[in-house]
């Protein structure tokens, strides 16, 4: 920390005083992180969309043993295997239910940007933790998601040994589908003994599926989630801005500045950074 973290974290401070940007917008200056990413993600997502395109024409204009010599199509259909393969391996790793939480935190963070129906009353199984009902009866209305509407009511019952079917910790899928994913890593692992070239795509190609599956599920966070109030971010709310400008707000910026460089806080440093800097500890 002493060896990395001050002098990175004051450079930052540094720099965004002395441009008055943003640590992307400086950065950007001193080593252009934006070279070739425009060309790169259109080059990649215009290729992905044409992929389903190439696919679905070339099966209604041509038969079986056609399409399984055209090289194009065997080409799109290794990006499409080698992103189900990834999705797969990865689901597989986590417990065989990323996918499912996924689709399930997307739902539930699309909610704050629907409504219920007109005719919904906010009481049914199928109603939303945010559903507001017309008539303001509060007392059947579902407590919020977000913030605390009553205290949670636990109720425990004695389970026999009778009543479990199974104690299986892990339910693996099928073989069927298995055996699936085992046929597409033999036809990968065949495309790259033959091409060269296939190993560089598939890695890029893998690299862009996770930043853009990283990025999906950070927005996803941000949006549904929402994070506790930890005691050490407490140091935050100790600081009086309706102060006079004295020696006293320069204190605490000097202590918040060592508070806050610990493991884990380097999101907070970077997130606070997006905003213009300025010297007077109150913009």
């Amino acid at each position: 920390m002493f060896c990395v973290g001050f002098p990175m974290t004051y450079l930052e401070l540094a720099l965004g005083q002395y441009t008055h940007a943003t640590v992307l917008a400086v950065f950007d200056r001193i080593a252009p992180i934006a070279v070739g990413t425009a060309a790169i993600s259109v080059k990649f997502f215009d290729k992905q969309l044409l992929v389903f395109g190439r696919v679905f024409v070339y099966l209604l204009v041509t038969s079986g043993e056609d399409f399984i010599e055209n090289i194009l199509v065997i080409h799109d259909l290794f990006r499409v295997g080698v992103s189900a393969v990834l999705l797969l391996a990865v689901s597989l790793l986590l417990g065989n239910d990323l996918i499912v939480i996924m689709v399930d935190t997307f739902f539930k963070s699309a909610n704050a940007f629907t409504n219920q129906l007109p005719w919904d009353n906010c009481i049914g199984m199928n109603s939303r933790a945010h559903c507001q009902s017309v008539d303001r009866d509060c007392q059947n209305v579902k407590p919020f998601g977000i913030l605390p509407g009553r205290l949670q009511q636990r109720f425990y019952n004695l389970a026999r040994y009778s009543d479990f079917y199974t104690l299986t910790v892990a339910k693996w899928p099928s073989s069927v589908f298995m055996a699936w994913i085992v046929i597409i890593f033999l036809g990968i692992a065949h495309l790259l003994a033959t091409n060269r070239q296939a190993i560089i795509k598939s890695i890029s190609y893998i690299c862009m599926s996770i930043i853009f599956l990283l990025t999906f599920m950070i927005v996803l966070v941000f949006v549904h989630l929402n994070p506790p109030k930890y005691p050490a971010l407490a140091f935050l709310d100790a600081v009086n801005f309706k102060q006079e400008r004295g020696l006293a707000m320069w204190v605490d910026a000097v202590v918040m500045a060592c508070t806050i460089l610990q493991l884990g806080y380097g999101g907070v440093i970077f997130l606070g950074m997006q905003n213009p800097f300025f010297n007077d500890l109150v913009t």
